[in-house]
Parts: C-alpha cells; structure tokens; sequence
C-alpha cells in the first residue's frame, strides 16, 4: 500500500536557501528521483518548510532517508519532529475523470 509522507522544518528564515541547498546536493548525487517516490510537493507557510511525498512503500521511503539525512544535515534544514507518515487513501489530479483510490 501507498504511503504519504508530511515532513515540517523548524520555523527558520533561511528554510527555503536550506531546501534548495539540499535540493543540489539530491540532483548531484543522482537522487532527485528515489526508487519508490511517486511524488514530492514542497511549500512554505511563513518561514516554515513543509514537504509532502508519496511513496509506493515504507521501505523505500526508509531506504532513500539513510541518504537523505546525511544531506538534511549538510543543507541546515532542520526538522521540528519525525515525519507524519500514514496510509494514502485517495489521490485526484487535474485531468482524471475519476478518484483514484489506494
């Protein structure tokens, strides 16, 4: 079963240089694009980092953080807690006729 993943940083103004820093680290290391990743949307509110993914698994997920950590780290994002992680129910995108369900 599918699985979202809500990340949140801690409050910080430098949130989205912190991002795209780590967003250069990923493309340099090939790992913009994880095995397992369907999707990745990134967004502020204020000066807080938000970030949602989909993944086909919690073991892909879990495979791509031992990587991303080191990278988080490098970057200065900081997390305010561990990932809110749960099961996807229902997916709509622009253009389908109908509700995907999971």
């Amino acid at each position: 079963m599918a699985i979202a993943v809500h990340i949140v940083n801690t409050p910080k103004k430098d949130a989205r240089q912190a991002y795209e820093a780590a967003w250069v680290q990923l493309d340099q290391q090939d790992l913009t694009h994880p095995p397992g990743r369907r999707s990745h949307t990134a967004w502020m509110v204020g000066d807080v980092f938000h970030v949602l993914d989909v993944w086909e698994s919690q073991e892909d997920f879990d495979a791509f953080t031992t990587q991303l950590g080191r990278i988080l780290g490098g970057s200065g994002m900081e997390l305010a807690g561990p990932p809110e992680i749960g099961d996807l129910v229902n997916v709509l995108a622009a253009g389908d006729d109908r509700t995907a369900r999971m």
